[in-house]
């Protein structure tokens, strides 16, 4: 069934939503566009659905720099778009098998846009075999662009392809009052009724100087009442034309909205005899949106029309008469715009060239560059072409792989202009990929938010993780490696393992769950929210939108989207049944005889970070640390398994370690020997070498805020320490020992293979045992103190002590494994008696094997001893 409804969602939505099969297709529109909030939120889902994603944006509004954009043209076509005007439309089209949903609206693909500000979206949802004819105006509008606009030629390859797939195979009845227009070809207020209307609501972030387009409306409208209504400070407008443009309208209200959030839907509706009619999408109340055609020199833009049952525009905080309005005007000065000589469209790989496209206003000589990341100072000149006349410019030439992805252009005359940066696309691997490949996987996609707070959720992927520990090993076994050649035709580079690796984990564990495992890299949609036609109200601190006048259009700032994040909330009902659900999973993870995937041992891992922070564990149940520890211990690769995975998720994993860690360290101390801090001492020492892999950026998603009962979180300042420590014991093999001497509060220095000490007030023996004790077996240590100087010597069970008072070697044999240094030097019965005594200024063949083996100089530790006395 085809329906079409006014949502406030952003296209990250609908992705989430989509249950209709393999995606095969998913396009996306936009003005500005920031490539690193599209790569982390929508891309790998979309991807995980098997779609080919497209995104098309004005050549000259990024705001991502170029340097942090990690997978243009790998993963996904990224294509520049250049025009007389702007490039304004925003829009989502996401193909299916059998359906083709659409969305049209106000919101660019940029973090304000479809996260924070308030937008206005029509959706479309039909089959393909059955839709409204509005779906023939899109597919002619995606057909007809690339002949009005330039683009590069493969994205508008890939818009004949999905202007096919929105073409409905049978027209019927559905939605019969749906519109979708452009102005390509012809001006939109042309194709708005002209009749007389009841009433007329504008809203829109910018009129232009004049009010021209206002006062076009209600000409051609006539309405009896108009309502207008914009933010007083953050719209712009021109308050006396714009009374001006209204004067002959008999009832006319001047509507503030609430500043404290940017209001960036555009809204036109009517009231006639039969109905409200709303009218959304990227105009805005100007001459270059709603008066020009794009082919003439105007803006692109897409609109949609459809009935609502009640008003879309939105209450204000107050209103202004004709004389307040007159009085205000946000509209800044004409400033002159700098002629923009050359378009960089885009680049692909041409068989083994690379093909890049232009778009040059004026002639002259066009050198290309690439980078390998876009960084400044890492871009080399590849190619010169020059431009005999003004239009398109093909540039092919050869290059290695090492040149880089990153491309721009530059020209010198008549004044020094670079172009923004597109990148090198392999239109092969962005494909629509086949993602049915037969195997395992869990029953839904499952979010945290919905497993930990639903006992049937929480119980159905328990059960689904425990299945896919026993058949996914199995089915991996049997099935030739992705990127191998009986799969692809295309050798992988070796971002194409990760990817394709990531690829196999989100069909397995879903793309919102595999994001809670890899975010950033397999980042989740944004939850759903109500359907109800309304504008979005929230408390978020306002951001500033995009300045969209068609006159002079900034730059959209990316708004910070990080948060802490809190941590789950689990009833306290239910917290014994998930130590029992976790029990399970830990015996799972750690089964000898069938070692789960290591995207599997993740999830348990993730799963106990989040039961620690919910607080499942009381505060006198120790019980966690043993299970954590088993399941932290699990993670690393052993031996052949895991041959399949790259290296990216071991980055990951190792931050995963890194806070896992970190919460088994809590009350715990390096230096003592409780059970608890044996455990936390034995787990460290097995996953150290995997710590230094560990990357901040990555801890940070798993780290919580404490705000449940018996929280359990791990501290970003302990998850570093360990981290520098790691590195430290990477290179220096006494860092550890290091770490435990400052935790036990001694200050000791290590030189010439000795450990040497000093001590104004304590026992010289005692502080020297506790130090042997602390660095272990084969060590030498010398402790000055105020009246004794104290050394001793170990390796094994062999024991030496020496001082001066009196003059004496004590060699001493250590009885047992859980005797140390500190209980044989340090007891209150005093020395053994069983021990040998030699003078200190001669040898015997015990105490000459023991400093050979330590490799020390004994002569100069008895004259230590001597000297410091």
């Amino acid at each position: 069934m085809t329906r079409a409804r006014f949502e406030l969602h952003s296209p990250l939505t609908l992705l989430r939503e989509w249950d209709h099969g393999p995606l095969r297709e998913v396009v996306v529109t936009g003005y500005t566009l920031d490539l690193v909030f599209f790569e982390r939120h929508c891309v790998p889902v979309a991807r995980a659905l098997g779609a080919r994603v497209t995104v098309l944006s004005d050549a000259h509004q990024p705001v991502h720099e170029a340097a942090d954009v990690r997978y243009a043209g790998r993963t996904y076509q990224h294509g520049h778009v250049g025009c007389r005007g702007a490039f304004h439309p925003k829009l989502a089209v996401l193909v299916g098998d059998d359906d083709v949903w659409v969305a049209i609206g106000s919101g660019n693909p940029t973090t304000s846009g479809w996260g924070h500000n308030d937008e206005l979206w029509l959706v479309i949802r039909s089959p393909r075999s059955a839709g409204p004819a509005a779906l023939l105006d899109l597919a002619a509008w995606l057909r007809t662009l690339p002949t009005v606009v330039s683009m590069p030629s493969w994205i508008a390859d890939t818009l004949s392809v999905v202007a096919e797939a929105v073409t409905p195979e049978q027209v019927d009845n559905s939605l019969p009052e749906l519109r979708i227009i452009g102005n390509l070809d012809r001006p939109i207020l042309e194709q708005l009724p002209q009749i007389p209307m009841r009433a007329l609501h504008l809203s829109a972030p910018f009129l232009d100087r004049t009010s021209s387009a206002v006062a076009a409306l209600t000409a051609r409208m006539t309405p009896q009442q108009l309502i207008v209504a914009v933010q007083e400070t953050v719209s712009w407008y021109d308050g006396a034309t714009l009374v001006e443009a209204t004067e002959t309208v008999p009832s006319v209200e001047f509507r503030f909205l609430d500043d404290a959030r940017t209001s960036h839907g555009k809204l036109i509706e009517w009231i006639d005899g039969t109905g409200t009619t709303a009218l959304v999408g990227s105009a805005n109340l100007t001459r270059a949106a709603l008066l020009t055609t794009t082919r003439n020199g105007g803006n692109c833009e897409l609109v949609a029309a459809h009935p609502v049952g009640q008003t879309l525009l939105p209450e204000g905080i107050t209103t202004v008469d004709a004389t307040g309005m007159r009085a205000r005007s946000t509209t800044p000065s004409a400033e002159s715009r700098r002629r923009v000589p050359l378009t960089l469209l885009g680049a692909r790989w041409h068989d083994d060239a690379i093909l890049v496209e232009l778009h040059t206003k004026v002639a002259g000589s066009i050198t290309i560059e690439m980078s390998p990341t876009g960084a400044p100072g890492s871009w080399r000149r590849v190619d010169v072409r020059d431009a005999d006349i003004p239009g398109p410019v093909q540039a092919i030439f050869r290059a290695d792989e090492g040149t880089g992805g990153a491309v721009r252009a530059r020209m010198t005359e008549p004044d020094e202009y670079v172009t923004t940066v597109v990148f090198l696309t392999d239109v092969a691997r962005c494909l629509p990929r086949e993602i049915d490949d037969g195997g395992p996987r869990v029953s839904r996609d499952y979010g945290i938010e919905d497993f930990i707070t639903d006992p049937a959720l929480a119980d159905r992927l328990s059960n689904d993780l425990l299945r896919l520990m026993k058949t996914v090993g199995q089915h991996r076994a049997t099935t030739p490696p992705r990127g191998s050649p009986a799969q692809s035709p295309q050798s992988a580079r070796s971002d194409d393992r990760w990817g394709s690796w990531l690829d196999s984990v989100q069909r397995t564990l879903g793309p919102t769950f595999a994001g809670l495992l890899f975010p950033g890299a397999a980042h989740a949609s944004q939850p759903e929210t109500d359907a109800a036609v309304q504008w979005t109200i929230d408390d978020s601190e306002p951001v500033t939108d995009i300045t969209d006048d068609e006159d002079d259009e900034d730059i959209d700032p990316i708004a910070d989207a990080g948060t802490d994040q809190q941590a789950p909330v689990i009833d306290p009902d239910q917290r014994a049944a998930w130590r029992t659900r976790s029990e399970k999973l830990r015996r799972a993870v750690v089964a000898k005889d069938r070692r789960p995937p290591l995207e599997l041992r993740m999830g348990v891992t993730r799963i106990y970070i989040d039961l620690l922070a919910a607080g499942v564990w009381a505060p006198d149940d120790d019980d966690w640390r043993w299970a954590i520890a088993d399941v932290l211990t699990a993670l690393p690769p052993q031996d052949s398994d895991d041959d399949d995975v790259p290296e990216t998720p071991l980055n990951y994993m190792s931050s995963m370690i890194a806070v896992g860690l970190a919460l088994l360290g809590q009350d715990t101390k390096l230096d003592r020997g409780s059970p608890e801090d044996i455990l936390w001492q034995t787990t460290w020492s097995k996953l150290r070498p995997w710590v230094p892999l560990a990357r901040t950026e990555i801890v940070d998603d798993y780290l919580y805020v404490p705000t449940q009962s018996y929280a359990r979180v791990a501290d970003r300042d302990a998850i570093e320490s360990l981290i520098a420590l790691a590195i430290d014991a990477a290179t220096d093999p006494h860092a550890e020992i290091r770490a435990k001497l400052v935790a036990a509060g001694l200050a000791v220095e290590f030189r010439d293979g000795v450990w040497i000490a000093e001590t104004s007030g304590g026992s010289a023996r005692r502080i020297a045992a506790r130090v042997a004790t602390i660095v272990g077996d084969r060590c030498a240590v010398i402790v000055v103190g105020a009246d004794k100087t104290c050394a001793v010597l170990r390796v094994g069970a062999t024991l030496v002590m020496g001082e001066r008072t009196p003059p004496m070697w004590h060699i001493m044999t250590i009885p047992s494994s859980v005797s140390t240094p500190t209980s044989l030097l340090a007891s209150a019965d005093g020395l053994p008696s069983s021990r040998q005594r030699i003078p200190l200024g001669t040898t015997t063949p015990d105490i000459i094997t023991v400093a050979d083996t330590l490799d020390v100089n004994l002569a100069q530790i008895t004259e230590a001893i001597r000297r410091w006395n």
